[in-house]
């Protein structure tokens, strides 16, 4: 039984109305009115919804209280309100933003005050895994390349659309495998799951086990590149919906969102959410400089908000990929904890080709000719595929 606080206002209420039992018996019928939901006023009075009792309880006695237990309802079965929720979820707009989760979570990350725009991908997020009965699991995967906002998007997600997941929501990093099964094992406590005296293989097994129930929650898979870990750790059957981010969009199976760069609209709002003192005009500058990527549009306003004596003009005569604010240098934290140097997330990318694959082969090829060409210019299309001929 969890402890009761003397300030907690509820059992200050609730002592009010029934002075006659001494703190014990008061704490034994509070909490078995208050696990069946009840709150309780000032005056005193409790009514227990589908029970016999409504009306105030001053100067019960013991006898009388656990008369009052015993003809408390069974305790009412969760899943019916889980699954009308579910069925709630809104598709055709966006929810508000919460602050808040089901108790039962795990999301190691807050709600980023600086998220702009991505409307139509959330709704199909919510469109691909918000079905009310499913008869298996199936993953909706959010892909893109790095720096492009794939975590955010699905923390977003998480804030917005959680309130319809009664069960919780679960967030495991797969970006290192073998730390998959301590990360689920982790969600034991959110579940309720006692794991004393339990090996770590036993304590994963409680946690899958409780996910294969019919209850609605929402597993992330963030950094997922690796179709074997999903396969592993997923869930087949019960209520979890599943949520994938990667930058591979080698996902044929699953419904795939595949996310772009921001819109100019879009990447002025988010420069000018950083960096108050932008105008319109040297907001879209920026941003047609930074290609709308949003890691980049993050880095460039958090280093013009913190470096204000810097002038916009001087700033984008100085700008390359290697400057200083692409760097992190200024940097607001990432709310995501991504990597804030915008050359080191392209190079991660660019170190997972393979010379010896046929596709990465050809990826390296252009990559080769671009290299040779002007920076800031675009380059034509058939300039690209001149420098790998076979490709055509």
């Amino acid at each position: 039984m969890e402890q009761i606080s003397e300030s907690d206002p509820q059992f200050v209420h609730f002592q009010h109305g029934c002075p006659t039992l001494s703190r014990e018996e008061q704490v034994v019928l509070f909490h078995a009115l208050r696990n069946q939901g009840m709150t309780f006023a000032s005056n005193g009075t409790v009514a227990i919804t589908n029970s016999v009792i409504h009306g105030p309880v001053a100067g019960i006695n013991f006898g009388t209280m656990q008369s009052i237990i015993q003809m408390l309802p069974e305790p009412i079965d969760p899943l019916p309100a889980a699954l009308a929720a579910l069925a709630a979820i809104p598709l055709d707009h966006v929810p508000q933003p919460r602050s808040d989760l089901p108790h039962a979570s795990r999301l190691p990350f807050e709600a980023s005050p600086h998220f702009v725009g991505r409307e139509d991908e959330l709704k199909q997020l919510a469109a691909a895994i918000g079905t009310a009965q499913p008869a298996v699991v199936m993953p909706a995967v959010a892909t893109g390349l790095g720096g492009i906002g794939k975590t955010s998007l699905v923390t977003e997600f998480a804030y917005r659309y959680g309130v319809y997941f009664h069960g919780g929501v679960f967030w495991l990093n797969c970006a290192d495998p073998d730390q998959v099964a301590s990360q689920i094992a982790g969600c034991a406590l959110a579940l309720g799951i006692d794991l004393t005296g339990m090996a770590l293989d036993e304590q994963v097994q409680r946690v899958l086990n409780a996910w294969k129930s019919p209850m609605p929650r929402l597993l992330i898979f963030d950094n997922c590149e690796d179709r074997a870990i999903l396969d592993q750790w997923k869930p087949t059957v019960g209520g979890c919906r599943v949520l994938i981010t990667a930058r591979s969009d080698q996902w044929p199976t699953l419904t795939q969102i595949r996310l772009g760069l921001l819109s100019p609209t879009e990447s002025r709002s988010l420069l000018q959410r950083l960096c108050a003192r932008l105008t319109d005009a040297e907001a879209d500058a920026i941003a047609e400089d930074l290609g709308h990527l949003p890691l980049a549009l993050h880095l460039a306003g958090s280093y013009l908000n913190t470096y204000s004596h810097h002038t916009v003009e001087q700033y984008r005569k100085d700008l390359t990929i290697a400057h200083r604010s692409l760097k992190g240098r200024g940097a607001l934290p990432s709310p995501t904890r991504h990597e804030l140097d915008v050359e080191a997330t392209f190079m991660f990318s660019f170190k997972q080709l393979d010379a010896n694959d046929a596709l990465d082969a050809l990826a390296l090829g252009m990559l080769d000719g671009a290299a040779w060409c002007a920076p800031g210019i675009p380059i034509p299309r058939e300039l690209v595929l001149a420098f790998v001929p076979d490709a055509r």
